[in-house]
């Protein structure tokens, strides 16, 4: 057996570590110990599944069934905390903690409302006709009803809005809480036409000589007067006292009534309008200059570039022109929803989930009913954006594409079949590729089953990459066996039941090689911290484990009864029919060998008479050991191998030609049956048949042996290789320099689609974002100045948005402490004209006398709760609130300023004191318990790139870091702090991910191989390819995001693919490191660029996504890390292993490119 003369420790171990025992070879005696160990093993193990093969094969198929059964247990995460959040880190804690006392779901920026996006862009959206359109759209959003669950659901009844204080006994409570509209924040809010869009949905009917009460026509704080004056002599005046100083706090004034009308013709128009007598059209640019105010003046202030986007103004400030316009639905969230409906629409069965299908439902015919809207005439494009389509969108990407991955598995399947495939059936594995492609597809979906069944929650790197990935790996695995085990199979001096074992001790070291490395480099890379990268490392190590186990395992068993088909000498595919030229297979016997019979093309070769006339006497073959001696027909002095009956390997004369990786095939029958394509040998002469037929038919390992690996090892050749490389090293990393972070959601979405188009006027107009500074665990009443402070620094952040007089949106100290200064400033000028003083109230004293007084008396002492001799003003000279009294203070306007708490988005936890002023005797105000969770709201605008909520984030974060102490603990909350986040770490953590897995392999192959010196080359690549990969994606503009990381990682799993398989069949051959790099070429070309070939093109299939992100970041990735990883491990790495490769395991004594062929027994 020449090869065991070339490659002994690949081919057997213990005869190589023999040969060292004998003196004569040296080499690498541990690492032969632990291989003669794994080949023993290996070759009993394939001997059994030869033996049982049938019984293997139906055991591991219906076992691997069983775990695709558990896919039905998956779980599509999509949840961004979840996915993205570090584990463990202080995002994830923060979270929690906002989870906790808030009661949102965890991930949640709010749990009180979710914002619905009516967008318009244009040349110019600031003029009549657009106001127009989107006051049209703006109308037919609020008409938005949906059918569930045997209940209509208006707007009205999903909007969020805020409750007053009331009495449920009162009919004026119940006409103020039905005319209290839904939030809405839009550029409409500047005309007398915003209040179309408030209702009420009927009017209120109150009697026959009032008009029906909505917002078009009402004045609110006429209204209230009137009815004040009509009822100030019964029970509920001083109610109505209550709601017009309510009012009042809020700015609810005259409404709309005094605004201008878009249409001055407009029948509904109020005669109170600015423009109603002049029917003037109104100057829009000029009107929204300053921005606009709701329907609650001092409480609900919109900023320009809130609601208008792409604004361009000349030198003195007038808006020339504006790309865009928004308006800004907010609905209740889930917890809100749910809560408001248990006792009015919601029904016995109602239940969280319930509440958020039906404001997913109500969301997305939103969606439709904008886009549904004919734009007449104008230019200008409607465009909605709802929680809805963002959720809509992150399922249908994290999906996985049927077509697709059944597309992409068909093709590798027909690639493994023709490749495998040979002109004779005795020699053709096509069906042997078909198998093992749908082996390692069920491989991969068992190993995902049982990822489901024990709770490993699939996203959207699982879904896209692991599918292709993973076959691509196993497929690897499953070429290398095949090609190994067609050149084993055709060797018939090895005993016919001990051929799959010789296959697997082979190859199965190899295998198991890649193997292991390729796992602990995934279990490396759940070091890093983030959910969805860990889901993604856990998924594919339990995958791996699957492949190996059936490479290993099922696919030998399957082999096993291919053997079985060639020796009955069926055909490939249609195996139940035999072939129609039969060819015999004999088998030597000790009289002697009968002719070999090859028709019509050659004549039969000559056979030695008797195989003891071709070299020394050998003890009597045993009668269950078949033997075969193969002479070829040059007259040289090869080896050829027998077995004594002992079962010792005897090894006689055989002519070896050439360099060919079968070498134990005569060489005219390796030609005439090693090739691709399949001719019909009787085809007439001079046919297009009959000519291709005359040709070699080589395959892949043969042309790189006989053709490549010398051209490759010209010194020219190799210093060419050398520089273009390191000139493709040095690009690779200066494009690592230039690759930006970030994922624009613009490119996950498919081109064309209206959510696209959405984003992208979104992103490029109006790129709002609301943010919160959660401050949390402190004595708040002594820390007052402090939280001023810490809203300054933060509100002078670059991308904070400011009101339109550049003041920073007020937080709720400041509304508390404005509330009690307005409060102070009543109590001081009735105490100068004697309504108030030290010791009582006078009748002519107001209420809100009266609650001041009672303010005033406070201590926030239990035992002695009020003090009547107490000096000291509710609002200290210093702007702070008395420490002592603050928490009654807290209780006092929460329960009596509502609008004004509600605007300040406080979500104080826990709850305040619910306490309203009554005109009582009684004095003492409770107190609230101490706060340990409060909010500033903040809103950010401007972010455009990656670098931009990065800067933001690590500002706030810093200014919260600077002021934290032992007593004052502060975060930032919101959806970019938690989306973006990643981001901050992303690369530290990406880098030690890759250091680990590069590390990790290098120490199991260190260990594996006893070789440090090979493990080091293969480390050495992997990072090369790696950085050549993300030289790519800064070159191409791929963003560098969580998913793109994740291919980064598998990147090393697939280098060791095309790296291992070389550099082992290196250090396993003879000779000087041309000769070894010659054959090692000759015997893994064929396995590595099969398996790329079949991994390709299953990542092929991805460019027919509808997806742009799959195509960028998924095909283009995949494709150029399958490029990279075979030009690296076919073509640079043969050059350095010519140049510094390792020593052989094994060397000859004396030198030489092959032992000595041992002496035969006596």
């Amino acid at each position: 057996d020449l090869e065991l003369l070339t490659r002994p420790s690949w081919c057997d171990a213990k005869f190589a570590l023999s040969r060292l025992d004998q003196g004569k070879a040296t080499g690498n005696r541990y690492a032969l110990k632990l291989r003669s160990f794994l080949h023993r093993v290996l070759f009993k193990f394939g001997c059994w599944i030869q033996r049982n093969a049938a019984y293997v094969l139906i055991i591991g198929i219906l076992a691997l069934a069983g775990c695709c059964i558990c896919l039905k247990f998956a779980h599509m995460e999509t949840n961004i905390s979840k996915l993205w959040v570090e584990t463990g880190g202080k995002l994830e804690e923060e979270l929690k903690y906002t989870a906790d006392k808030t009661t949102a779901a965890p991930g949640s920026t709010t749990s009180d409302y979710t914002l619905q996006m009516l967008m318009q862009a244009g040349h110019d959206t600031a003029d009549i006709d657009s106001m127009t359109l989107h006051l049209k759209a703006a109308v037919e959003a609020t008409k938005v009803t949906v059918v569930m669950y045997n209940q209509t659901w208006s707007f009205d009844d999903v909007c969020y809005k805020q409750s007053i204080p009331s009495d449920e006994d009162s009919s004026i409570s119940f006409i103020l809480s039905r005319v209290f509209p839904c939030f809405i924040i839009g550029p409409l809010d500047c005309f007398w036409d915003g209040s179309k869009l408030l209702g009420p949905n009927p009017p209120i009917y109150l009697n026959p000589t009032m008009s029906d009460l909505t917002w078009k026509s009402m004045n609110p704080i006429q209204l209230i007067n009137i009815f004040r004056e009509s009822l100030r002599d019964t029970s509920i005046a001083s109610e109505l006292n209550e709601y017009y100083e309510l009012m009042s706090q809020a700015g609810i004034t005259t409404g709309y009534t005094e605004k201008w009308c878009l249409d001055p013709m407009d029948p509904d128009c109020p005669t109170t309008a600015a423009n109603y007598n002049s029917r003037e059209i109104p100057d829009v640019k000029t009107i929204l200059k300053a921005g606009c105010s709701g329907f609650a003046s001092k409480v609900m202030q919109w900023p320009l570039d809130l609601i208008v986007g792409g604004v361009q103004k000349n030198t003195s400030g007038y808006i020339e022109r504006a790309r865009g316009l928004q308006t800004l639905f907010q609905l209740m969230g889930g917890t809100n929803m749910y809560n408001f409906h248990k006792t009015v629409k919601g029904g016995p069965n109602w239940s969280m989930s319930r509440a958020n299908a039906v404001l997913l439902a109500w969301q997305r015919k939103f969606a439709d009913t904008i886009y549904s809207i004919q734009t007449g005439e104008s230019r200008d494009e409607l465009h909605a954006f709802t929680e809805a389509a963002a959720t809509d969108i992150l399922n249908e990407f994290s999906n996985v594409s049927t077509i697709r991955v059944v597309g992409g598995y068909l093709l590798m399947i027909g690639y493994a079949c023709l490749s495998l495939m040979r002109s004779k059936a005795s020699r053709s594995q096509g069906l042997v590729g078909i198998l093992g492609v749908l082996l390692v597809a069920l491989s991969v979906a068992g190993g995902l089953g049982i990822c489901s069944a024990i709770g490993i929650s699939f996203n959207a790197a699982s879904t896209q990459v692991l599918p292709f990935l993973m076959l691509g790996l196993g497929v690897d695995d499953m070429f290398l066996m095949a090609h190994h085990f067609g050149e084993i199979a055709v060797l018939s001096y090895i005993p016919f039941d001990e051929r799959t074992g010789e296959c697997l001790k082979r190859v199965g070291v190899s295998v198991s090689l890649t193997s292991v490395a390729i796992l602990s480099g995934f279990l490396f890379s759940l070091i890093i911290p983030m959910p969805a990268l860990r889901a993604f490392g856990l998924q594919a190590s339990v995958v791996t484990v699957f492949n190996l186990f059936s490479v290993l395992v099922i696919f030998p068993s399957i082999l096993s009864l291919d053997l079985e088909r060639r020796r009955q000498n069926k055909l490939d595919i249609f195996f139940c029919f035999d072939r129609w030229v039969k060819t015999k297979i004999y088998e030597t016997t000790p009289s002697g060998i009968p002719p070999y019979r090859e028709h019509p093309r050659t004549p039969p070769p000559r056979y030695t008479s008797n195989i003891d006339d071709a070299g020394p006497k050998k003890v009597g073959p045993s009668p269950n050991r078949p033997r075969v001696a193969f002479v070829n027909t040059t007259e040289s002095s090869a080896p050829y191998t027998t077995r004594s009956s002992s079962g010792q390997v005897i090894l006689q004369p055989l002519t070896r030609k050439g360099s060919d990786n079968q070498h134990l095939v005569p060489n005219r029958r390796r030609r005439a049956n090693s090739g691709f394509l399949c001719f019909k040998r009787g085809a007439r002469s001079g046919s297009m048949y009959a000519c291709l037929a005359t040709l070699p038919s080589l395959t892949i390992s043969q042309l790189a042996e006989r053709y490549y690996a010398p051209f490759l090892l010209k010194n020219p050749v190799r210093i060419v290789v050398l520089f273009l490389f390191g000139g493709i090293l040095g690009l690779s990393i200066y494009g690592t320099t230039i690759v930006k972070d970030g994922l624009d959601l613009g490119d996950v979405l498919p081109r064309g689609t209206r959510e696209h188009d959405a984003i992208v006027v979104q992103t490029t107009y109006f790129s709002f974002f609301n943010m919160y500074i959660v401050t949390k665990e402190f004595d708040y009443a002594s820390q007052q100045q402090n939280l001023y402070d810490l809203h300054s620094r933060v509100g002078n952040i670059s991308y904070v948005m400011r009101q339109t007089d550049n003041t920073l949106t007020k937080f709720w100290l400041q509304y508390m402490r404005d509330w009690l200064a307005d409060l102070q400033q009543n109590f001081d000028e009735a105490w100068t004209r004697g309504h108030v003083n030290a010791s009582t109230w006078m009748p002519q004293a107001s209420d809100k006398t009266v609650l001041a007084y009672k303010l005033l008396l406070q201590t926030g002492r239990a035992e002695k709760p009020t003090d009547p001799g107490r000096i000291v003003r509710l609002v200290l000279d210093d702007g702070l609130i008395p420490e002592d009294a603050f928490y009654n203070y807290l209780s006092a306007w929460v329960g009596n300023d509502p609008l004004s708490y509600a605007a300040a988005q406080a979500s104080i936890k826990p709850n305040p004191a619910p306490w309203k002023q009554k005109r009582d005797a009684n004095l003492i105000i409770p107190r609230s318990q101490s706060i340990e969770y409060a909010q500033m709201p903040f809103y950010l605008n401007g972010l455009q790139e990656n670098a931009d909520f990065v800067s933001v984030i690590k500002s706030v974060r810093s200014v919260c870091e600077t002021m934290t102490t032992s007593d004052f603990k502060s975060y930032p909350s919101g959806y970019p702090f938690t989306f973006w986040q990643q981001y901050i770490d992303l690369r530290y953590w990406l880098f030690v991910s890759l250091g680990c897995v590069i590390g990790a392999v290098f120490v199991v192959l260190s260990i594996v191989l006893f070789n440090p010196w090979a493990a080091a080359i293969m480390a050495l690549f992997l990072a090369m390819i790696a950085t050549e990969l993300l030289g790519f994606m800064g070159a191409a503009g791929v963003k560098l995001s969580a998913v793109p990381a994740v291919i980064l990682v598998a990147s090393i799993g697939l280098g060791v693919e095309f790296t291992v398989h070389i550099t082992f069949a290196f250090i396993t051959s003879c000779g000087s490191r041309r000769e070894r790099v010659v054959q090692s070429i000759g015997h893994m070309t064929g396995p590595v660029v099969d398996g790329a070939v079949s991994t390709l093109l299953g990542v092929v299939m991805l460019a027919g996504s509808e997806f742009d992100f799959i195509i960028k970041y998924f095909f283009q990735v995949l494709g150029i890390l399958i490029l990279l990883g075979v030009l690296n491990g076919l073509v640079l790495l043969p050059v350095v292993l010519s140049l510094i490769g390792p020593p052989p395991e094994v060397t000859p004594t004396g030198g030489g490119g092959r032992l000595k062929t041992p002496t035969p027994p006596p």
